[in-house]
């Protein structure tokens, strides 16, 4: 197998251990309609961002925006932790 399917390793293990042979079993799993319902699962698993990582996208931009100069170093008192400290506890205020 090329690529890893999920859905493909899951079919074969559930045939070995059903008692079928190696060959039939990855015959059968890696056959074209195993691997569309590994394409139609995969599309209807909601992926994206979180509602913790947007509030934490908004609150790293406005720290940023805080702890910058205008040429992009960081003002004075400011480091690259100090701004993830200072958004993770705006985060949680948000």
């Amino acid at each position: 197998m090329a690529d890893f399917c999920p859905t493909c390793a899951a079919v074969n293990a559930l045939m070995l251990a059903r008692g079928f042979s190696q060959a039939e079993s990855s015959l059968v799993s890696n056959s074209s309609p195993v691997r569309r319902a590994d394409k139609k699962v995969k599309k209807t698993v909601k992926r994206g961002a979180t509602t913790a990582s947007k509030k934490l996208s908004k609150a790293l931009k406005t720290i940023n925006a805080k702890a910058r100069k205008k040429n992009g170093d960081f003002k004075k008192g400011y480091t690259q932790s100090r701004i993830m400290r200072d958004a993770q506890r705006l985060a949680r205020r948000l």
